[in-house]
């Protein structure tokens, strides 16, 4: 029993495994892991300018408060998570084939705890306006 670490990569997260051990493998010294199947370690969404959920993965690992104007309030399901995430969010841009994105209109993480994470979309001059985005958080 060396190494039985698992690590599954979809759309940039990762998933399904949990550590139950961690040691040396007496080879080369590294460090081996055993794991456990099943354990959520990630939750990743696609959500739309007004809020609804266009994709999720793990199914039903959050749902969205869109509060104002360019704010979104993402809450993990189910919560509180075992440890504080690390998440990232960018909006989805509509490109088309004469228009190729605006790095300025984009999303930013304002907060996040064990519960929920908070972002908000601006336009391309700074002001919030509601926007497509995508998010991934990972935890342990």
């Amino acid at each position: 029993m060396m190494l039985k670490i698992v690590l599954l990569v979809f759309a940039g997260c990762a998933v399904a495994r949990e550590i139950v051990s961690l040691e040396k493998d007496g080879v080369n010294g590294t460090n081996v892991a055993d794991v456990k199947a099943g354990a959520n370690t990630s939750c990743a969404g696609w959500v739309n300018s007004s809020g609804g959920i266009v994709a999720h993965h793990p199914p039903n690992c959050f749902h969205v408060t869109h509060t104002s104007t360019g704010i979104y309030q993402i809450y993990f399901s189910p919560s509180p998570l075992p440890s504080l995430p690390a998440c990232t969010v960018t909006q989805v841009y509509p490109v088309s084939f004469n228009n190729n994105g605006d790095t300025k209109d984009n999303a930013v993480i304002m907060d996040a705890d064990q519960y929920k994470f908070f972002y908000v979309t601006g336009g391309g001059s700074g002001s919030e306006s509601n926007r497509d985005a995508m998010f991934s958080c990972v935890w342990e």
